[in-house]
């Protein structure tokens, strides 16, 4: 890769494809694409084969692969630490940082360990993910309720200011619980600040008591407690221990033969040039790592270093001193130059030029306002202005071709071939669904492209961004209500098209799910899990469908779904997205 690559290696693991799902949205509208997810995957559904948690995932757990991946260039690896409490993250994050620093002999017998520190951390069982073909059968286990913290009782009965628990593993005042309802719905939260037994308050109540807990809402009959996180010992002494925040500077480092010069955002203006003695390498020739390591050591007073490009000339050899010393130099240096003031007032500058440049209006669109229909295979459209199907699919050459929206390396080679066919055959219209489509789409000049869902563009600098990358025009996100939809629409104008119908996958996975066909919620609402493109996907029975803005090219996506269907869903059309 050119650029640094991150990689998810711990925590919940979204069931749907890259963490696009509009599952939370179409029920209820809290847009997991906003990170509002209400975690609707979790609920129990019924199928034709029983019932289970069919779309509930085991969490990530890399722990055993971190070496493999700094192998493979992995630059950084990624904890999901959102709404977790500090001994969450120091659990974690100890695990993860004993086997990174673990020399290899000692690998093997330090897993056991920072497995065990992990296991503090009050997740859900742990799976590999997604991280091969082989794992996709564990990722998701039916049977088993997808919650998270540590089982700790049940609720016996709600009472007056609280509600009792049978308790089968200690409970302390300063817990972080919550109350899982059966069905797997989203149960109550709550710090346990009162506790009593037999009427006497306790710091602790153990296995085999019933607890009275202190609440002054509802809590589902028969519902399961689970410890989400323990009490956090000595939080205000944790805080003064915390840096101060310093401005950052990224930096631009580079090793010469007979010098180190750095370049610093800093000070545009300046460089600092440390003069060295390099020598031809014999054995081990100078690493960026080591320069980085060097360089991480210690910020200058009143600046946070970083992010350092670091760049050193071949089979050099540098001594430690050296370096150390162009490490001094530099930092001496910024000190003695740096004005946080000046500095804050330069990136206050660049920021209202960025923001001058994207209020420019923008250009006129390219393409007259169409309405397109999405058909598959042998289906035709009577009042269509163009039709679009599936690249694989026959394509007339005035019709648009859909590209996969799910592509993983293995299959480029059959896209980017295919691509070449069509073009040949005079096709020029594309859909692209996905970044990977302006790649292959990068060679041929006289390909229109036409961005489609599940690509999203949720405000005019998406749009923006889609143009400069060669589309003609973008479909709006299918989860914007309709006042966003207009003021996105009027603003980038002719690039806009809106989907006014279909039936959208509401998630996409790779994980082997225990079920297929029609499934049904505990509010009986119906849908349907379908294989495709080598996944699997969640539909619901109702389609999509919402009044046309009137000023804007529209898309009508049949593939899923008859004209006309008998039940329908707004989505977030009549009311406010969350």
């Amino acid at each position: 890769s050119p650029i640094e690559v991150e990689v998810f290696v711990h925590g919940a693991l979204c069931c749907s494809r890259s963490g696009q799902c509009l599952l939370s949205s179409w029920l209820g509208g809290w847009s997991g694409n906003r990170g509002k997810c209400k975690q609707a995957c979790r609920r129990r559904f019924r199928s034709e084969d029983g019932n289970g948690f069919f779309l509930s995932t085991n969490d990530l757990c890399l722990l055993n692969h971190v070496h493999e991946l700094a192998e493979m260039g992995v630059a950084s690896l990624k904890i999901e630490g959102r709404l977790r409490g500090p001994d969450y993250v120091d659990s974690v994050v100890r695990a993860y940082r004993m086997m990174l620093d673990a020399p290899p002999d000692e690998r093997k017998p330090l897993i056991k360990k920072a497995r065990g520190i992990l296991a503090h951390s009050l997740g859900r069982r742990w799976a590999d993910g997604f991280r091969t073909t082989e794992d996709f059968s564990t990722v998701v286990d039916h049977r088993s309720l997808g919650s998270s913290g540590l089982l700790c009782g049940t609720v016996r009965s709600q009472v007056e200011g609280g509600f009792l628990v049978d308790v089968t593993r200690h409970l302390r005042r300063g817990d972080r619980i919550r109350v899982q309802p059966r069905s797997g719905d989203e149960g109550p939260s709550l710090e346990i600040t009162r506790l009593e037994v037999d009427r006497r308050t306790v710091r602790m109540a153990k296995p085999g008591f019933t607890a009275f807990v202190g609440f002054d809402e509802s809590v589902p009959a028969d519902g399961m407690v689970y410890k989400t996180a323990n009490p956090t010992a000595n939080g205000d002494v944790r805080m003064a221990r915390l840096p101060v925040a310093k401005e950052s500077a990224p930096v631009d480092l580079r090793v010469f033969p007979d010098c180190v010069r750095l370049r610093t955002a800093a000070l545009p203006n300046e460089e600092y040039r440390h003069p060295i003695e390099t020598f031809p390498a014999k054995n081990r020739a100078l690493s960026i790592q080591t320069v980085a390591t060097e360089f991480a050591k210690g910020d200058p007073e009143g600046v946070a270093i970083g992010p350092v490009a670091i760049q050193v000339e071949p089979d050099l050899f540098l001594p430690a001193s050296q370096l150390k010393a162009a490490r001094r130099g530099f930092r001496a240096w910024l000190e003695e130059r740096f004005d946080p003031t000046s500095y804050r007032q330069e990136l206050a500058n660049r920021a209202g030029q960025v923001q001058a440049e994207l209020a420019e209006p923008f250009p006129t669109a390219p393409l007259p306002t169409e309405r397109t229909v999405a058909l598959t295979q042998g289906h035709r459209a009577r009042d269509a202005d163009r039709v679009a199907r599936h690249l694989f699919e026959t394509i007339g050459v005035e019709e648009e071709a859909i590209l996969p929206e799910f592509c993983p390396q293995s299959q480029q080679a059959a896209v980017r071939n295919r691509i070449k066919e069509l073009v040949e055959q005079g096709v020029r219209r594309f859909r692209v669904t996905s970044l990977y489509g302006f790649a292959l789409l990068a060679k041929v000049p006289e390909a229109v492209l036409v961005t489609s869902l599940p690509l999203p563009a949720a405000n005019s600098l998406a749009v923006r961004q889609l143009i400069d990358l060669g589309a003609s025009r973008a479909t709006l996100w299918i989860e914007l209500d309709r006042p966003a939809l207009a003021q996105v629409a009027t603003r980038v104008g002719g690039w806009a098209e809106q989907i006014v119908y279909g039936r959208p996958a509401l998630l996409a996975t790779r994980a082997e799910l225990a079920t297929k066909g029609q499934l049904w919620d505990a509010r009986n609402l119906e849908f349907e899990l379908i294989d495709q493109e080598g996944e699997t996907r969640l539909y619901a029975k109702a389609a999509f469908a919402v009044p046309p803005l009137g000023h804007t090219s529209t898309l009508h996506d049949l593939r899923q779904v008859e004209p006309n269907a008998p039940e329908t869903h707004d989505l977030n059309d009549s009311h406010d997205w969350v």
